[in-house]
């Protein structure tokens, strides 16, 4: 489907049931959710979407959050989908937290995956401050050094224990995605950071990878974003702990879907 400057690639399986929208992180695409396409479509509608310039999508950008979120509604357009539960992972989170600002009569329920939501200071010289340290790392996304850059950054994302083979998969599919698409993703999400979004009421499931890196304080951080909020952290597997761990995080999102949302 033709959207903005390019078009749009999308997979639609499943039926019956309210819908589920799986959105991809950065310099990611659909094809990260190959472990839950089939288990989830088993019982209800699913759409996998690539978000503009990522995996089958063709696009020249803006790769805004904004044009990133109106992309999804695009797709849930295209398809018939009025209303969906939206499943986003790392910056996909970011993401479907916007479609939910937008438009949230179409947003029946959130599913945040290991999600990369930012929390600025809310100091106005410090979020200066903080903002011009963020720009400054997107831009190392751009130029000869953007792969070894992007290598570095996807590698330090992983658990002690994630399979070489699953690190090698990740990464070689990460930097397929071309320079000026993650240069791009990552300057709109660093940009978008700032934006004074509303929370979001819709039910929210929030699954995290745990790590030194975990702020001790990430729920409450979160609820404060999403009220009806269900929170779990996961030892064990890394940020792709959707791939890493399949079963359990099938099993957790299933029967969240069932007893969660309507």
């Amino acid at each position: 489907m033709s959207f903005g400057t390019g078009a749009l690639q999308y997979a639609d399986a499943g039926q019956g049931g309210l819908p589920v929208v799986l959105v991809h992180g950065w310099a990611c695409s659909g094809e990260f959710w190959k472990e839950q396409l089939g288990p989830v479509s088993a019982g209800r509608r699913v759409l996998v979407v690539d978000l503009p310039g990522h995996g089958g999508s063709a696009s020249a950008g803006p790769f805004t959050q904004e044009a990133m979120a109106k992309a999804v509604l695009a797709v849930m357009d295209d398809a018939g989908v009025e209303r969906a539960v939206l499943v986003g992972h790392s910056m996909g989170a970011s993401v479907i937290r916007r479609v939910a600002v937008l438009a949230p009569q179409r947003a029946a329920g959130l599913v945040l995956v290991d999600g990369a939501i930012l929390f600025p200071p809310a100091d106005a010289a410090a979020s200066a401050s903080w903002r011009e340290e963020m720009e400054r790392f997107a831009a190392e996304f751009e130029g000869e050094q953007a792969d070894a850059t992007t290598a570095s950054f996807i590698n330090a994302m992983h658990a002690p224990a994630t399979p070489q083979a699953l690190k090698d998969w990740v990464l070689a599919r990460m930097l397929a995605t071309p320079v000026v698409v993650r240069h791009g993703a990552m300057q709109g999400f660093v940009q978008a950071a700032l934006d004074p979004l509303p929370a979001v009421t819709a039910p929210t499931l929030a699954v995290y990878a745990a790590s030194e890196d975990t702020p001790p304080n990430l729920e409450p951080l979160l609820r404060q974003l999403f009220p009806a909020l269900e929170y779990h952290l996961l030892s064990g597997p890394g940020h792709f702990l959707m791939l890493e761990d399949p079963a359990r995080f099938n099993t957790m999102l299933q029967a969240w879907l069932e007893n969660a949302v309507r």
